[in-house]
């Protein structure tokens, strides 16, 4: 077994790496910058106001953003196509969907069944999307950091009593909810 030898490296080295490596960080940095200043390509999330969920015989289900309604040909090429060799119907073709819904597309013998529904709350929270106080569902409003099962029981009471809530910050009437809650939650929920 040769033992482990350490070479010394001379101070010129020493300049000679260290330049490189400042070269390196300035192009490293310079790349970054150019990346983040361009344009961004067609499905980024950041931009997006429309998010619709697709289910059923899709290749690639999931939550999709758009910069506008999307109609269901659209959409189902952006989750890359259908799981079965095969048409939709002509029926289905001028099919357009607003924000926040679910779409379910599945064959059903010789035909295809369409379904839409609204994303769920677990979803929209994920995405950014907030959720709202008058229509959420008790389990719905458990997604939102924060609220577990007895306060989303409390909130549907309290919004039942009243008719819906009519400005966010009658929450504070909800017991359990404080001002310290009603910071951490508010980013999450709307009317």
């Amino acid at each position: 077994m040769r033992p482990l030898v350490w070479k010394m490296i001379s101070p010129a080295n020493d300049r000679i790496n260290g330049l490189l490596i400042l070269l390196l960080t300035v192009f490293i940095l310079y790349s970054l910058k150019s990346a983040l200043n361009s344009p961004r390509p067609q499905g980024s999330s950041c931009d997006e106001d429309l998010f619709i969920q697709i289910e059923g015989d899709i290749r690639h289900p999931g939550v999709y953003p758009f910069r506008r309604q999307a109609g269901l040909m659209e959409l189902i090429e952006r989750a890359g196509g259908l799981s079965i060799n095969t048409r939709l119907p002509e029926r289905f073709k001028n099919v357009v969907f607003d924000s926040d819904l679910k779409v379910m597309v599945q064959r059903d013998g010789d035909g295809w069944k369409l379904f839409q529904t609204e994303i769920s709350a677990f979803h929209k929270i994920t995405i950014g999307i907030p959720i709202s106080l008058n229509s959420e569902s008790e389990e719905g409003l458990t997604a939102i950091p924060g609220i577990g099962p007895g306060l989303a029981k409390a909130i549907v009471k309290e919004r039942s009593k009243r008719g819906g809530f009519k400005e966010l910050n009658e929450i504070l009437s909800v017991r359990g909810i404080g001002k310290k809650t009603y910071q951490k939650i508010a980013p999450y929920v709307a009317l």
